[in-house]
């Protein structure tokens, strides 16, 4: 399938980035009592329209949000023939982190974008891999069409997955931690953008996506993936 029949949005619109206020307004409200249910019913209801209009194809609807690791970052981009970078809609937009802006690649020609070759979109994928972002693919018809490079400050997406709304499919393993190799020196807790581990090193495998940030970043190799027996694909 030619990447040129799909035409990502990445919430160029002005429309679009006032219905993301909206989302985020219901969901801040729905953490109170009475009104809350209600409220968060609606904010994901805001959600599901943006992530819907983020990844929508001329031809279909069928796209997904998926995590992956470094490695697996790294072999879909050296698989695409054209690379495109745009600023993160979420950052821009939430204004909530100093983390870099310009890390979403598009794979086709995008107006609002910088065409980049693969050497420097994967030293940009290691540079947010440094920086404890996230690695989120994007796929229409299980074709990867974007990447974003995400972290919880901002990442409407992370935001939503926590409120509920299973938005973020995982990579299918888990992390475990080996509690004779771990010195609790909290690298892993920090680096985590899902907050799946706990102050106590233990992993919540309902939380935790297997994007791999925890196991490279633990100084002691204590880290390892098992495959997760809850893990249920969203696509």
């Amino acid at each position: 399938m030619h990447m040129a029949t799909f035409r990502i949005a990445l919430f160029r619109t002005h429309i679009l980035s006032n219905i993301l206020k909206v989302g985020l307004f219901f969901l801040t409200l729905s953490q109170y009592p009475v009104i809350g249910p209600l409220l968060k019913a609606m904010g994901r209801v805001f959600f599901k329209v943006v992530m819907y209009v983020q990844t929508v194809s001329t031809t279909t609807g069928d796209h997904n949000h998926k995590i992956v690791t470094l490695t697996t970052a790294d072999e879909i981009i050296k698989k695409q023939k054209e690379i495109y970078l745009c600023e993160c809609a979420c950052r821009t937009l939430r204004k909530s982190c100093d983390h870099p802006i310009f890390t979403c690649m598009v794979f086709g020609k995008v107006s609002n974008g910088k065409k980049i070759t693969q050497h420097e979109a994967l030293e940009i994928i290691k540079s947010c891999e440094d920086k404890n972002l996230v690695h989120n693919a994007i796929f229409v018809l299980n074709v990867p069409v974007a990447m974003c490079n995400c972290c919880k400050c901002a990442c409407l997406a992370i935001l939503a997955d926590k409120y509920g709304f299973d938005c973020i499919e995982g990579t299918g393993y888990v992390a475990t931690i080996d509690e004779q190799r771990c010195n609790h020196c909290g690298i892993c807790v920090y680096s985590c953008q899902f907050e799946a581990i706990s102050d106590t090193f233990f992993v919540d495998k309902n939380t935790c996506k297997g994007c791999g940030l925890c196991l490279t970043k633990c100084p002691n190799k204590a880290i390892s993936f098992v495959k997760n027996d809850l893990f249920i694909s969203v696509s």
